[in-house]
């Protein structure tokens, strides 16, 4: 896996992570480390009636982010199951603080919340000082222990995802 696109501290914990559950006898597959603000809206959509989707769209109009409202609009309806609660801009994914893994046994992926793998994981993600996400039952994700996203304010999320991500600049209109 190239963890090249990551923030370098959080690279460097992650890769320590996946060696580290190999040496236990666990194999842990990285499968998702970037996440685009169009791709978090994806997700983030699914599960979600029109009214939640128009009422997080006009909260992030008003508190001045606007590229990630019109992000959630972009992508269209989403009919899939609930995937993540962060929207666009708001999920450490977007920043290159997060990854998400499979366990792999034999050649097969093993997503089985009871496989005893996860909590090899989560202890290893703790020990190199990361938060996992079984301590909220997401068992595949682990993340920089910060405050969310959000606490920065929807109009700094916005600013930081132009930053990153300057193609969601052609959504709004000039």
């Amino acid at each position: 896996m190239d963890f090249t696109s990551l923030d370098p501290v959080f690279a460097r914990k992650a890769a320590d992570l996946v060696r580290n559950c190999g040496r236990r006898g666990v194999e842990v597959r990285p499968y998702c480390l970037i996440k685009t603000p169009l791709q978090q809206a994806a997700q983030w959509r699914g599960g979600r009636t029109a009214e939640e989707i128009a009422r997080a769209v006009r909260i992030l109009r008003e508190s001045g982010a606007e590229h990630l409202a019109a992000c959630i609009e972009a992508v269209g309806p989403q009919f899939t199951a609930r995937l993540t609660g962060g929207a666009p801009g708001l999920d450490w994914h977007q920043y290159g603080l997060a990854m998400d893994s499979m366990l792999v046994f034999d050649g097969v992926a093993v997503w089985a919340p009871e496989d005893p793998g996860w909590a090899t994981y989560a202890a290893e993600a703790e020990y190199l000082g990361l938060n996992p996400g079984r301590n909220w039952g997401n068992n595949p994700h682990v993340q920089m222990p910060m405050r969310e996203p959000s606490a920065w304010g929807y109009a700094k999320c916005n600013a930081m995802m132009l930053d990153r991500f300057p193609e969601i600049r052609d959504l709004v209109e000039a």
